[in-house]
């Protein structure tokens, strides 16, 4: 039987993946993450057999604990049917190991692999060069890596007058095709190109640094995508998911942001 799973790869991304094995039951799909900057946020969805794709995802019976150091801080709460978040102001460390454990009186419990949150770093230089005769712009400097278990992705948004220039930024939280990993060199140089100056007066940057599961999640949507639909393929690349008992992930990442003018 074919099992089919709806993997959020960002909180506005999903991917459908399939996979040609036996259905054993339903188990819990979870897909979340943790960070100083941006807290925890985890949706929660059971699986749907591909014979019965209009059957309700949703679980209502579902209890999430937060861990850390193997102790529970925080019960988590409903944003909406599939969304859960802190219940309150916590205080996360970088230096302390967090999952999370799920309840439920219908499904089987699930517990994902405990992260750590990255130490963010800086951008060492960080210019924006435009070619007089074009006018098109590129994003140049470097960073030197600080763990080698991480990976990295940068993010950049393009403004005019205030407002977001969709056509040169990102909108996604992560673009699988976008993980820097692996680096061989150090420092590490970027160069990218933003597009034409005169469409856009600022930009916004942040380079994220992401946990080693995080990285490995969204290299093999990469993978995934490259694979599913190659003739020549063997077989189609496995998604990675750190969830025991159900499938997903629960990863970590930190970031810094820089704001640069256009002159």
């Amino acid at each position: 039987m074919l099992l089919s799973i709806i993997f959020l790869v960002s909180c506005e991304l999903s991917e459908e993946i399939k996979y040609n094995t036996f259905y054993d039951g339903d188990k819990i799909v979870i897909h979340g993450y943790i960070s100083l900057n941006d807290g925890i946020k985890v949706c929660v969805k059971r699986t749907v057999p591909p014979n019965q794709i209009d059957r309700n995802d949703k679980i209502s019976d579902v209890t999430l604990y937060l861990f850390e150091n193997n102790i529970i801080i925080d019960t988590l709460v409903p944003i909406d049917d599939y969304y859960y978040t802190s219940s309150k102001g916590l205080t996360l460390k970088m230096d302390a190991l967090y999952h999370i454990e799920t309840v439920s009186q219908t499904l089987p419990k699930v517990i994902s692999e405990p992260q750590k949150i990255p130490v963010p770093i800086e951008f060492d230089t960080l210019y924006i060069q435009t070619e007089e005769m074009t006018y098109y712009a590129r994003l140049l400097g470097f960073f030197h890596r600080k763990q080698n278990d991480v990976g990295y992705y940068i993010k950049h948004n393009s403004f005019y007058e205030g407002k977001t220039n969709s056509v040169f930024g990102n909108d996604e939280l992560f673009n699988p095709y976008g993980i820097i990993e692996d680096i061989a060199s150090d420092p590490y140089s970027i160069d990218i190109n933003l597009g034409n100056a005169s469409e856009f007066d600022s930009v916004e940057v942040a380079l994220y640094s992401l946990s080693s599961d995080f990285t490995k999640f969204l290299k093999s949507i990469q993978y995934y995508e490259s694979s599913k639909d190659d003739p020549f393929y063997e077989y189609t690349y496995p998604v990675f998911s750190n969830i025991k008992g159900g499938y997903g992930i629960f990863g970590s990442y930190s970031y810094r942001r820089k704001y640069m003018i256009i002159k």
